[in-house]
């Protein structure tokens, strides 16, 4: 597992804020993303033992004799006569038919145990001095078992119908017998009887002939003739036949029974044998009233008792005999194993530490000034105004940062400058020749366009796409909360997006965590997230939870400022563009009957102080933010006076 996860792990990069705060944590120098200095470094003896540990690893190889026992003991143990059908002692449920080498380890553990705790002294108390003996008792045992199931299954049979037969062979049921049916024969009397059952036992009584359509002139005859009581004393007497045919064959049947259950068989068969041909009487002359045999349940009654069989226990001594036979030599083979699986993982790493020291002194001897270069390219795209670079150090350990030729800490940059320099630092070392992330790696970019302005979104934009274009077989998971950056993402992969090679998801949180889910519509299918945000505050207009009032006041203020530019297309500042707009509502609706009287210096206080007035939440001001619906309402209302076109067009998307 070691092997495979270190494997995964050099396959994935992230960039995140624990990435930027880990490449910006010192003042003095940038760490060694890129080892800096001009000094010739020898790294050829330690690539010299990791090559000879490379050769050394593949002749470790892991012995497999501890599987070969375990499966060898396995076959041996399902290869017993009669021990398939039995339940393993270890496994709940299945049987010995399933024994694999799983169920041969589970012993093997078991053995171990009881050997630790005294309760055996070794391995040789399990194994049996006569294990052909328990093998021929497992075979009897089963047998004996069976027939006692047979003899107590019958026996209750008549205990269960004893009773019912006396009733049946009693009934005097009332029939009329018709001479004509009477002289037909039972093959004959079976199949009318059949057509009376068809044509008048259900509910409805039918006059003609399902098969001839002809009139059923003699249905008083027939109906007498096969009464329901008659039928259902008949198909009683054939019930009890057949059922003491299948007892007797049974019982016919017992393998090698004992003196006891031959003398038990013969009792029942002796019962059966009396009753079968009363019953034959009374099915041939049905109204006449039969004498029953006597049947004492209570001499019957300990026949149905089968005793419980000792056969599993048979079964759990003969497998334990054969895997305490190989104990010793399956403890060996796993000595052997760990021995191997150590000096394999010894080694493993041993060649993972001389890599990485190779990898080290490889990076320490090359020349930085091709990666800082690489960067100050970059830089160059985003700071076009600042001249941000970073150089050697003084000792030719590291880089440091420099703004205008002088020295600049990290703690005088911004936050969006900080973000930036670590992104740089991210795209150029997941290329690096000595540090280059694999072809099929993953990569992971949370909010690379964090605290900067939306020229500097735009031209991170240019370089993550640049990147992503580059390295077309890796994977990529970009995040970001910033709309107008997924606004220029949307608009470049628009073909991949419809082509699904790209996929636009969100994360949503919900009382049991993040759950990942399709975008909304109105925000993967538009450029501009105007309608998005619009369905948004929309949800709220009627009730607005303080929680969800920090959120909203930030999208009321982005969205009613993107419908009064484009509405009055003015160059001046929002807050005289509200006193515009409000203005302009109040003239329209003077004369109705309702007219719009809002104060515009509310509202501009709001999406204004309300958004980005308060220097920390500490300070927040939360009675602005009370009844954010009142306000949301209030912008619907300007709005659909100021457009109502427009606004019924947004309803419709909601």
């Amino acid at each position: 597992m070691g092997g495979r996860s270190h494997d995964l792990k050099s396959k994935i990069r992230v960039f995140n804020e624990d990435y930027v705060e880990q490449t910006l944590q010192s003042d003095v120098k940038i760490p060694f993303i890129f080892f800096a200095g001009q000094e010739a470094v020898d790294y050829s003896t330690e690539e010299n033992k990791l090559a000879e540990k490379k050769r050394e690893l593949p002749t470790v190889a892991l012995p497999t004799t501890h599987d070969d026992i375990a499966r060898a003991t396995a076959q041996l143990i399902k290869q017993v006569t009669g021990i398939n059908s039995y339940k393993k002692e270890l496994t709940g449920g299945s049987t010995y038919s399933s024994y694999d080498k799983s169920d041969f380890e589970k012993r093997i553990k078991q053995i171990r145990e009881k050997i630790k705790t005294g309760e055996i002294p070794d391995h040789t108390a399990l194994v049996q001095p006569d294990i052909n003996a328990l093998k021929t008792q497992l075979v009897n045992s089963d047998r004996i078992a069976k027939n006692s199931k047979d003899i107590g299954s019958a026996a209750q049979w008549l205990i269960d119908n004893a009773g019912e037969i006396k009733s049946v062979l009693q009934s005097t049921p009332i029939q009329q017998l018709s001479k004509r049916i009477s002289a037909l024969t039972g093959e004959q009397v079976d199949w009318v009887e059949t057509g009376v059952s068809l044509h008048f036992g259900g509910s409805e009584k039918h006059d003609k002939c399902f098969f001839c359509n002809s009139n059923i002139g003699n249905s008083d005859e027939l109906l007498k003739h096969f009464s329901e009581d008659v039928v259902r004393a008949a198909s009683d007497i054939d019930k009890f036949i057949k059922q003491i045919d299948a007892h007797t064959t049974n019982l016919a049947k017992l393998e090698s029974p004992t003196s006891t259950q031959t003398a038990n068989a013969n009792r029942l068969r002796s019962i059966f044998d009396g009753i079968i041909p009363i019953l034959r009487e009374k099915r041939n002359s049905i109204s006449d009233k039969k004498n029953s045999p006597e049947i004492d349940t209570k001499v019957l009654a300990p026949l149905t008792t089968v005793a419980e069989s000792d056969a599993t226990t048979t079964a759990y001594a003969i497998e334990t005999h054969f895997v305490a036979e190989q104990y010793q030599a399956y403890e060996q083979a796993c000595t052997e194993l760990k021995t191997a699986t150590d000096k394999r993982t010894s080694l493993q790493k041993e060649i993972a530490n001389l890599g990485e020291q190779v990898r080290i002194l490889k990076q320490k001897a090359k020349n930085t000034h091709e990666s800082a270069s690489a960067l100050n390219r970059i830089f160059k795209i985003v700071f076009p105004y600042r001249k941000i670079e970073i150089t050697d150090n003084a000792e030719g350990t590291g880089y440091i940062l420099k703004r205008d030729g002088e020295f600049c800490p990290f703690s005088s940059l911004s936050e969006g400058e900080k973000n930036f320099i670590a992104l740089a630092y991210f795209i150029y070392s997941i290329n690096d020749a000595q540090n280059r992330l694999a072809n099929d790696g993953i990569v992971m970019i949370d909010d690379p366009v964090s605290s900067l302005d939306k020229q500097s979104i735009f031209q991170i934009f240019s370089i993550v796409v640049d990147e992503m274009k580059e390295n077309l077989n890796r994977q990529y998971f970009l995040f970001t909360h910033n709309l107008d950056f997924l606004g220029h993402l949307k608009e470049f992969f628009d073909k991949a997006i419809k082509q699904e090679k790209v996929r636009l998801m969100k994360l949503s949180a919900t009382n049991g965590g993040c759950v990942i889910q399709e975008m909304d519509s109105l925000l993967r299918d538009h450029r501009s997230d105007y309608y998005y945000v619009f369905s948004v505050i929309y949800k709220f207009k009627d009730s607005c939870p303080l929680e969800d009032s920090y959120l909203v006041v930030n999208l009321l203020r982005r969205w009613l400022e993107t419908f009064l530019e484009f509405k009055f297309s003015t160059s001046g500042d929002l807050q005289s563009t509200i006193e515009f707009a409000y203005s302009e509502a109040h003239k329209i609706t003077e004369k109705w009957t309702t007219p719009f009287n809002a104060n515009h210096r509310e509202m501009y206080r709001f999406i204004n102080h309300g958004s980005h007035g308060f220097p920390d939440t500490e300070s927040t001001d939360e009675s602005i933010l009370t009844n954010a619906n009142v306000r949301i309402r209030e912008a619907l209302q300007l709005v659909k006076i100021l457009d109502l076109m427009h606004y019924k067009k947004l309803e419709g998307l909601v």
